[in-house]
């Protein structure tokens, strides 16, 4: 039996059935497999408060940012420790003139504290603190040691786009902090905007990213835990 004929059993698939081969379809780039197993996939309705939409959103741009500055942390770490070992092999002949580890760890510096100061201004707009969803994770030690040594080596945002513009690209402009925090915003409204509208057509997302399609008001979140917890389920 091929595929498409296979298909026509998808409406029966359980959720721990259907999530494998929609993500097995999604690896291998299989669009039209991954179409059949999603819009076959049976609807239900969910009754949330009316800010769930907000705070769904709020909370993929927070894991977006932990996993940012995740990210960088790792990389100005591993420079810091290249960089370390650099000046121990080579001694005072290490100090002569700036190594390209330090000018790259300065790059990354700046840019976590973009990050950082971005998520500030984005926060101070909704009126909430920047550490309000990140004190309580394991991570949130990490983060901060990770500010704290970075704000020491950090370039300018005048240093860090001249070092930018002379790799390459005279006419790069690097984004500040304020224009970061605009564009989470920005982010946000569009997020939560998906559950204010009409349903849009999903589509296949590429390797390696979440194969659940965002959440709308008449079908189940895709997300985990978020600030809504005491979901109210009902005929609709």
């Amino acid at each position: 039996m091929t595929t498409k004929g296979l298909s026509k059993l998808y409406e029966h698939l359980t959720p721990h059935e259907r999530l494998p081969l929609m993500i097995a379809a999604s690896t291998h780039g299989d669009e039209a497999e991954w179409g059949r197993l999603m819009y076959s996939a049976p609807r239900g309705l969910y009754r949330v408060p009316d800010h769930y939409g907000l705070a769904d959103a709020l909370l993929g741009l927070v894991l977006s940012h932990i996993i940012e500055l995740l990210d960088l942390a790792v990389l100005y770490w591993r420079i810091s420790g290249d960089l370390e070992a650099h000046s121990e092999f080579f001694g005072d002949k290490a100090a002569e003139q700036p190594h390209r580890l330090e000018t790259s760890l300065r790059l990354v510096a700046w840019r976590y504290c973009v990050l950082v100061d971005g998520w500030a201004r984005f926060c101070e707009g909704l009126n909430i603190e920047p550490d309000a969803q990140l004190k309580d994770l394991d991570v949130h030690k990490t983060l901060l040691e990770s500010e704290k040594s970075a704000r020491l080596m950090a370039f300018t945002h005048e240093e860090a786009e001249a070092h930018l513009r002379a790799s390459g690209d005279d006419n790069f402009r690097a984004e500040t902090a304020d224009e970061l925090g605009r564009r989470l915003r920005r982010d946000l409204d569009r997020l939560a905007a998906r559950w204010g509208g009409e349903d849009e057509p999903p589509t296949r997302p590429g390797p390696g990213t979440n194969v659940c399609p965002a959440a709308t008001p008449t079908s189940p979140p895709a997300r985990g835990p978020s600030p809504c917890r005491s979901t109210d389920r009902g005929p609709g």
